[in-house]
């Protein structure tokens, strides 16, 4: 079934199916992931975050949301910090070949033995502890209640979302830190998934502003994989030049794609989307 709701489910239902499917494709590739812990670290964070879109999209009418959603997040935060070492390493060898740059070649090795001493979680571990955690989710999630319906049972968290988004490019353009810019790329990608949730209701206008949000996050993506490799590398390295040039270039390409992504008010927003799922369900009937 899609990662959206349909028209022929109540609410409760659509939370109950998306979250239980991503929670069971997310315990799958745990179970599975001996051969390629990476790729399934991967999969399985991807997994992770749809789910805590799902869950703060209902938030409002979902009594159970602050349990849950610290249960997701807290089962996926030894994954997250298991990334960080092929990520920082992919990035340092993707700025080297693309800016033709001539670094200490002691540089790498210094990288290397860094990510060493600050990835020390055993992977399998990691990935069996989740693979517990989130079974467990899983079967509570057929259990779960909303207590509203339609798009009342929405509103509350999509207006939420989208209006902290919107905070969050003002406070990172103010004072562009990584941690601001990192606060806004999250919420860019809930966003992004709450577009997606509903989009049944209006596919192409909301499938382009979903496009829109995960290219914003794409951007700030590769914003936060840079000032992490800076901060293994330190201000000495002969690549700060580059880093402190390819920030900036995304830093500014970021503001472009967030000023337009949330143009809208957020009254403006929350009432066009119920428009349209109130026109959708009309029709479905």
């Amino acid at each position: 079934m899609p990662f959206k709701f349909t028209a022929d489910e109540t609410v409760e239902a659509c939370l109950r199916r998306i979250v239980i499917e991503q929670a069971q494709k997310a315990s799958q590739a745990a179970r599975g992931g001996a051969e390629n812990p990476q790729a399934a670290i991967h999969s399985i964070r991807r997994r992770c975050k749809k789910i805590r879109a799902a869950l703060r999209l209902v938030r409002a009418s979902f009594d159970d949301y602050r349990k849950e959603n610290i249960a997701v997040r807290d089962a996926a935060r030894k994954l997250g910090q298991l990334r960080d070492r092929p990520v920082a390493l992919q990035t340092y060898d993707m700025l080297v070949r693309e800016e033709a740059a001539s670094p200490d070649p002691k540089e790498r090795e210094n990288l290397l033995a860094q990510l060493a001493t600050t990835s020390t979680e055993d992977p399998i571990a990691a990935l069996i502890d989740f693979a517990a955690a989130i079974d467990a989710l899983s079967e509570r999630a057929q259990r779960w209640t909303v207590r509203r319906s339609g798009f009342r049972a929405l509103e509350g968290g999509i207006g939420q979302t989208y209006h902290r988004t919107r905070k969050a490019l003002k406070r990172a353009h103010r004072h562009p830190t990584a941690v601001n810019l990192h606060d806004w790329r999250k919420l860019t990608k809930y966003h992004g998934h709450h577009l997606g949730l509903i989009s049944a209701s209006a596919p192409h206008i909301l499938l382009a502003s979903r496009s829109a949000a995960n290219d914003l996050a794409d951007v700030l993506g590769r914003h936060h994989d840079l000032d992490m490799l800076a901060g293994y590398l330190g201000e000495e390295t002969v690549l700060a030049p580059v880093l402190i040039r390819r920030k900036a270039e995304l830093e500014a390409e970021s503001f472009r794609l967030g000023a337009e992504l949330t143009a809208e008010s957020p009254e403006a927003f929350r009432a066009r989307c119920a428009s349209y799922w109130e026109e959708w369900t009309a029709e479905k009937q």
